[in-house]
Parts: C-alpha cells; structure tokens; sequence
C-alpha cells in the first residue's frame, strides 16, 4: 500500500507520459524528495525542461529498452493500455498507479491544502500558494498551469504547507486527505467519467469527508451552499468572507472590488488578473489562508502582486491596435463567464477562435456552447484537439459548429486548420479591437502566430 511520502526515499519511480503538466509537477516533487525519478513521453514538452535542469533522465518516445528498472510505475489516464511500457510494467509485476491516486496518498500525511472543483483549481491553488510565500510561509506547490509568480507548475519550498489540486476529472479526488480542502463549484464537465451526478458528487462528499480540519465550500453554488457541517466555513456569505457585486469593477488592468466580513472592517482588493472568477477565487483563497494562520492583510497585500496562470485571460499584447489574448476556457461555463468579463472591458468588436477539446466532451457540450458566446461578435471553430483519445466517428470541429449554428444567429466560421485561422484574421484584423484564442488544447500555438505576423506587417 501506497502511503508515506518518506517511504520513497532512493525508490525508482517512471513515469509514462511525463511532459503533462501535473506529471511532470509530481516528478519534480518527488525527485526533491528523494526518490530516483525518471520519465518518458510520446512527445516533448515546455513541462520537461525544469526536469532536465535537475538532472532527470528523461526520453521522447516510449521504448522498452530504453525504460529503467523501477520499483513504480506513475501514469496519466491518457495512457493506453497497450502502451510498451506500461505493457513491461505489468509483465514485470511493478505496481502501477495513476498520477491522482498517487499524488492524493503520499501527501496524506502532509500538512496540505487542496483545492477542487470543476472550474477555477489551477489559478485559485496557484494564489493561495503565491500568498502563503509572500507572507513567508514558504510553501510547497504543485498544480496544473505555469504559475506566473514562480514561472512554474511547481514550487518546492521547506515550509509546512503543501498546496495542491484534487482533481475531480478522472474520480482521483476521493484519494485526498488533507488539512485543508476548498471546493469552489460543481459541474458536469467530466460525467462521463462517473456515469452519474450522484456518483460525481459522492466523490466530491469523499474529499469532504477525508480532510482533518476545515472545508471551505463555495455557497454561491446551488449544490455546495446546502451542504453543512461543524468544519464547513461557506464564503459568499453574509457571515464569512463575501463581496458586494455594486463594488465590483473590471478594466483592462484587472479588476477591484470591496472584501466584506461580519467581524471585520471593508477592505478594498485590487486583482490584477480579469475575470469574474477571480473574485471567486480570491474568496476561496482568503478563506483558506485565513485559515492557515495568515491575516487578511496579507493576503489583500499579496494578491496586489499576483500575476495569474498562463493561459488563464493570458494578454499577448495589443499590436496595431488589436488586443490578443488566450484563455484556457473550453466548457460553457467558463466561456460565457469569461467572455461576459472582456465584453465589460472593451467597447470594440470582439472576436474569438475556439478549439473545442475531446471528443467525448465536444459530443456532450456542443448543444450548450451557441448561448456561451454571446458576447463574441464573430466566433470562428476550428477542429478539435483530441488530447490524445481516440477519433469518434461523426463527432469533430464540424459537428460542434452546426450545433452553434442551430442557435446562433451569424457570426460564426468554420475553420478546420489553425493556419488557416491565422490566414483569415489577418484580413479580418482591422474589424477588431480584440481576438481571443480560446480551449484547452493547442491554441496558443495560433494566438503566438498571428501575434508574430502582425508584429512583422508592422515594423514593414
């Protein structure tokens, strides 16, 4: 049985697909605690090179002689089960053990926060964290973005907080027990994956049950606000930590608003990150380190200095008078929320691409994405990055735009190829004052294009 983080001092540990972000987070983790790490992927990553700078042996390709001898196996749920090495694994009888379900166990015995929910974990874990270093509490921190404030998806201190993500996308939630657990809302982003709303929010009642001390529940959410115990603090709320949505103000800049408490003074917040869900998270986060032992000025003082997560309302910068941003948002949600923020923002016309992400997701949400892009004036779709699952017949980039088109009333493109997009914007860019390249996959690669090419037609 997997317990102990101790217990892996000079163990071999592999990992299968190493370049994913909470992987190779975990690795490094690990590596810093002694174990003898080592890793493979099918391709190369930005997420690998930290771990070659610490001297990880890593390798591109998955090769059965090129894989070490290990006392464990660690692997992503993208993993396939006739993967070579995984396939080396279970002839060798090494135990095998997804990513989730390990990072849960060995930090069972940790002095940890973690953070879940459906929307919202990565840049809520990566703030609760830059807060805990500020105040000098030295955190340790693994989450599933670059964090900006640390230019990393993890950060490895010697203080006595660990914060992490509980992710609910693959049922790994049910393996955490921490100190300190945040859920900040519910959906139905990966029902797939628990045949049921039920069994999804059993998991979640699972991490409620498992942590030590305090719950931290999101009470403007129609399912969490009515769930209620003597360790449950709900924020939102008239007598816990709330904002009064008069105050709420965003601009270009971020966003500002006044942090209320029954058994405090107002205090006015400057976030200097958009969207909606910041204030939300910033909620979560002020309850957490509250909690924690920190003061609520150090935490509005910190927050002043956040710079967010890549990819989270990530600004490539305005060239020739048009804004270029990416955002991760690839479930309804998400889009509308974050699209309704930038509508505020901006008089102009408003623009964005969307990659939709997985088949199995696209199949589920594509009748509910035409009303989640209300606020874009022009939508172009492209084909659908598949996050390595298997293609689905009938079921691409195309399918999802004929189901927005059922819907929405002009407006809106199908193109399959992101160099095609890019082509195309550069003859649409004068009706625009902002474009956003929006979804989980590969669409950065087409915001950093197009950014280049305006930057080239300009110094011409």
């Amino acid at each position: 049985m997997i317990g102990k983080l101790s217990e892996f001092v000079d163990k071999k540990v592999h990992f299968i697909g190493i370049g994913g972000c909470g992987m190779s987070a975990l690795a490094a983790y690990l590596h810093k605690h002694g174990a003898v790490v080592s890793g493979s992927d099918c391709r190369g990553t930005p997420f690998m090179e930290p771990l070659l700078h610490r001297n990880i042996p890593l390798y591109i390709g998955h090769d059965t002689e090129k894989m070490p001898a290990c006392d464990l196996v660690i692997v992503t749920p993208a993993v396939k089960p006739d993967n070579c090495e995984l396939q080396k694994a279970v002839a060798q009888n090494i135990p095998i053990i997804r990513r989730g379900e390990f990072l849960g166990r060995i930090l069972s015995d940790q002095k940890t926060i973690a953070v879940a929910g459906a929307h919202g974990k990565t840049s809520t874990a990566a703030l609760i964290a830059w807060i805990l270093h500020y105040a000098g509490f030295a955190p340790s921190a693994l989450v599933g973005g670059i964090m900006e404030n640390f230019e990393a998806n993890f950060v490895l201190q010697n203080g006595s907080w660990t914060v992490t993500e509980a992710d609910e996308s693959d049922g790994s939630i049910k393996w955490f027990s921490p100190e300190i657990s945040v859920i900040l809302n519910v959906d139905d982003d990966h029902i797939e994956n628990y045949g049921s709303t039920d069994s999804m929010l059993a998991h979640y009642r699972t991490l409620v049950s498992q942590t030590s001390g305090s719950v931290i529940l999101n009470n403007t959410d129609q399912v969490l606000s009515c769930w209620q115990s003597d360790r449950i603090i709900h924020f939102g709320q008239r007598n816990s930590f709330h904002v009064d949505e008069k105050t709420v103000h965003y601009d270009s800049q971020g966003v500002t608003f006044v942090l209320e408490h029954a058994e405090m003074q107002k205090r006015d917040v400057f976030l200097p990150v958009p969207g909606r869900f910041f204030v939300s998270n910033f909620l979560a986060a002020v309850t957490a380190c509250v909690t924690a032992g920190l003061t609520v000025e150090q935490c509005i003082d910190a927050a002043q200095s956040f710079k967010g997560v890549k990819r989270r309302g990530q600004d490539w910068g305005c060239v020739d008078g048009v804004r270029i941003i990416e955002d991760y948002a690839h479930h309804p949600t998400e889009i509308s929320a974050i699209l309704e923020v930038y509508r505020r923002c901006y008089s102009g016309k408003i623009a964005c691409v969307f990659q939709p992400h997985r088949f199995t997701r696209s199949k589920q949400i594509a009748p509910l994405l035409a009303d989640s892009f209300r606020n874009a004036d022009s939508l172009i779709i492209t084909d659908i990055y598949s996050a390595d699952e298997h293609v689905m017949q009938g079921i691409n980039g195309e399918y999802v735009f004929q189901h927005i088109c059922q819907k929405r009333a002009g407006g809106c493109l199908y193109i399959s190829h992101l160099n095609d997009v890019v082509e195309y914007l550069e003859q649409k860019k004068n009706e625009f004052q902002l474009i956003i390249f929006m979804g989980a996959g590969s669409i950065g690669i087409c915001a950093k294009q197009f950014k280049a090419l305006l930057q080239s037609m300009v110094s011409i």
